[in-house]
């Protein structure tokens, strides 16, 4: 068959070990608990026969949900050199204890989080449909559609910032379309491409699928977390169709910005 560049089939000519966990499933199912997952993880991780050989070096984890290594709470001892791949790079509110990420920029890679495939071709479908004709512009000027219930307000042991609720305080300034009503997802597609720009504060955890969401509807996003490490900014040239702006100056001044 073809060789593939990517993969090889002997060990002895791997530069690195890629090791699919998928804890947070598990997790989320109730199959197994944390503790039994740190059991799970440890004893896998021993079993792994080229691990020793570079200390885990060369072991690629990954860790697929804000829980990220969460699901693992002994990695400092069992692969504290592995590279880890997950899309959390802050700290998770679900984790009120935490007093550093998890993260380490110099090591992990930060990937995107999962969107379902059918809200991608809905979102394809409503760009498409209410994308301005030569001439017009779009609804509003920004735009944001999400919860700001206390469990999405800053981590204890982080900044003390609430971004969603500085969003929502730019309720009422001309162009701003704001709420934290719950709302149909397809109408809040519609809103989305509808607007110049799509505000994206911190949730629960730094990141946020709204994110990738208006990067289909067709705004451009406006980061509002400070410590989101996003997806492949050592290859794509980020500012050329991403706004970061800090958390702290959510207000009027980010309003007259984008004006």
């Amino acid at each position: 068959g073809t060789r593939s560049w990517v993969r090889v089939m002997d060990p002895e000519e791997a530069d690195l070990f890629f090791v699919p966990a998928f804890g947070i499933c598990l997790f989320e199912s109730n199959t197994m608990t944390v503790p039994q997952l740190d059991v799970a993880f440890a004893a896998a991780v021993e079993s792994l026969p080229f691990f020793k050989r570079g200390g885990g070096r060369d072991h690629v984890f990954t860790f697929t949900s804000g829980l990220s290594s969460g699901v693992f709470p002994s990695w400092r001892h069992h692969i504290p050199l592995s590279i880890k791949v997950t899309p959390e790079t802050e700290l998770f509110n679900d984790r009120p204890w935490m007093a550093v990420s998890d993260f380490e920029e110099w090591r992990d890679v930060s990937f995107p989080g999962h969107i379902n495939y059918l809200d991608l071709s809905k979102l394809e479908a409503v760009r498409r449909q209410n994308q301005p004709r030569d001439g017009q512009r779009n609804q509003s000027l920004a735009c944001f559609y999400g919860r700001a219930d206390p469990s999405r307000g800053p981590h204890p042991r982080g900044s003390p910032v609430n971004s969603r609720q500085l969003v929502l305080s730019m309720k009422g300034m001309e162009g701003v379309d704001v709420s934290d009503g719950l709302i149909d997802k397809v109408a809040m597609f519609v809103r989305m491409s509808k607007s110049d720009f799509c505000l994206i504060p911190r949730g629960k955890s730094g990141w946020s699928l709204r994110f990738f969401e208006s990067l289909f509807a067709g705004c451009v996003p406006v980061l509002l977390s400070d410590n989101w490490e996003l997806p492949f900014g050592d290859i794509l040239d980020l500012s050329r169709f991403v706004i970061k702006w800090p958390a702290a100056q959510i207000g009027e001044g980010l309003w007259r910005f984008l004006k």
